[in-house]
């Protein structure tokens, strides 16, 4: 079967952590894309995952001058290349996310949606 790593992409914007909320709401906004890892520029390490549920929440409650840090998804799990699709598929459900980074060494190296999901399942 297919694993993480035949089917992630590597294209996708990822957020700072001192990115403000408002600059992620306007990259989710002019990109289309929902699900943002939260990386670190210097040490590139993933420090969770921005998604647009979480951004419009602190969007409408006040928060829109946060730090990305300060309202980030910390319990979403990773994947790794080798991962199958049908793990990833509990995981994401398991963690109500939508998508899930996939991580090499600690490193990031793609990202897997759940649309990704359903189109290699035919659906």
């Amino acid at each position: 079967g297919l694993t993480a790593g035949e089917l992630m992409t590597d294209r996708f914007a990822v957020i700072a952590p001192v990115s403000l909320v408002w600059e992620a709401d306007r990259i989710r906004v002019s990109t289309g894309q929902t699900d943002f890892p939260v990386v670190d520029p210097v040490s590139s390490a993933l420090s969770g995952m921005l998604d647009a549920v979480t951004i419009q929440r602190a969007m409408t409650s006040g928060l829109s001058s946060a730090s990305a840090a300060e309202v980030l998804r910390r319990d979403v799990p990773v994947a790794s290349e080798g991962d199958p699709l049908k793990g990833l598929y509990t995981a994401m459900v398991t963690a109500r996310t939508t998508a899930l980074p996939v991580v090499r060494e600690g490193r990031l190296v793609g990202m897997v949606t759940m649309e990704m999901l359903r189109r290699a399942a035919g659906g």
